[in-house]
């Protein structure tokens, strides 16, 4: 399978309030929605998709990387979904 990202060497800081990740499989309830945090150091909110959805990338899955080529797209930290707080639409959280 071909990896978009080609091999990272450093991964970027991950922020306090995130669990960082070891590559071992998915640490979360598949059908729930985290936010990751990538190698390359992209951020995907919670909310948009499932932790199951990155089990079947197109290019593997991006939890269990573990003892492969670093790579970009490897999820190096996560933030369960209900540690997001929702703002609903119009308002605010303050």
């Amino acid at each position: 399978m071909s990896r978009r990202y080609k091999s990272v060497q450093t991964a970027p800081a991950i922020p306090n309030d995130w669990i960082p990740h070891d590559g071992s499989p998915c640490p979360v309830d598949p059908a729930s929605f985290p936010g990751v945090l990538f190698r390359a150091g992209t951020r995907f909110q919670s909310g948009k998709r499932r932790a199951e959805d990155w089990q079947q990338f197109s290019s593997g899955d991006l939890w269990a990387w573990a003892g492969r080529t670093p790579d970009g797209f490897d999820i190096i930290a996560y933030k369960p979904e209900s540690e997001f707080v929702k703002i609903p639409r119009g308002g605010s959280v303050l």
